[in-house]
């Protein structure tokens, strides 16, 4: 697949088989593939956490205290219905990979919105990867994310941020609803 296909058959999608492990080749390629991305300065300023299988349960479980410690006002029926809905933001597909940001302090010449910009492009580079490969993903941000106690988990520093965690996994193409997009044409003027 050319990298044209890539850009044009990537989605996102929450439709993937559970029980379908991913090859650490792939995850490595994809990987990879993210450190290829512009940097300003070089300054890398990124790093990544693979979770798969049940290390992904210490991940859900800190998304669940977050959500529970949120909404502790909740009735006992709208809490069951946020619980639920956690299971789609941590454990609906087989791998996650976090894209954290974490500021390269031997390079005193980065600056921080380059730094986000540039895990931007790494992201993309792993989801164009990953749709090369013929594997399913979602790139998913929120609040949940950066609480404290997923930052925990994830054993980060203080000053470090998740810009979002890229869920990935084996899935039927054909199920993927189609994408509609404005024609570019309609987003450019040229002066």
């Amino acid at each position: 697949m050319n990298v044209q296909e890539a850009i044009r058959l990537r989605r996102s999608t929450k439709l993937f088989k559970d029980d379908e492990k991913m090859s650490h080749t792939d995850i490595k390629d994809i990987i990879e593939a993210a450190t290829h991305a512009p940097t300003h300065h070089f300054t890398e300023a990124w790093r990544f956490i693979v979770m798969e299988g049940e290390s992904r349960m210490p991940f859900y479980n800190a998304c669940l205290s977050f959500v529970e410690d949120k909404f502790k006002d909740a009735t006992s029926e709208e809490m069951e219905k946020r619980r639920d809905k956690m299971v789609s933001k941590a454990l609906f597909a087989p791998t996650a990979i976090a894209v954290v940001y974490s500021e390269n302090k031997d390079n005193p010449r980065g600056d921080y919105k380059e730094d986000i910009l540039s895990i931007g492009a790494a992201i993309q580079n792993m989801l164009l990867e990953a749709t090369a490969k013929d594997i399913q993903s979602i790139w998913k941000t929120g609040g949940v994310y950066n609480s404290a106690p997923v930052k925990e988990v994830f054993n980060m520093d203080e000053d470090e941020e998740v810009i979002g965690v890229i869920f990935l996994g084996k899935g039927e193409r054909d199920k993927i609803p189609k994408r509609i997009r404005t024609n570019a044409e309609e987003k450019t003027t040229w002066i």
